[in-house]
């Protein structure tokens, strides 16, 4: 009797590049210095930077909706409805 595995790559699905949220904020930061803009705030005015902002971390990170709208200063319900 012969034994065949298969080979899965688990390390890609939990493979995430922002492991906490001081990453994260260093990204927003790097971000926002690209862009020129001095406030955060100011940045999230405009919905498709919000939104294109917030699909990053949550494809990119393992940080949960709380800790996203806590470094956004978002509403929960934001967060929630943007589409991965």
């Amino acid at each position: 009797m012969t034994e065949e595995f298969i080979d899965i790559n688990e390390e890609k699905a939990t493979d995430k590049t922002i492991k906490s949220e001081a990453r994260a904020i260093k990204h927003i930061e790097r971000v926002l210095k690209e862009d020129k803009t001095v406030h955060l705030k100011d940045w999230l005015i405009n919905k498709d930077n919000r939104n294109g902002l917030i699909g990053y971390l949550k494809d990119n990170s393992n940080l949960s909706t709380r800790q996203i709208t806590a470094i956004l200063g978002v509403n929960r319900n934001i967060v929630q409805r943007v589409k991965r």
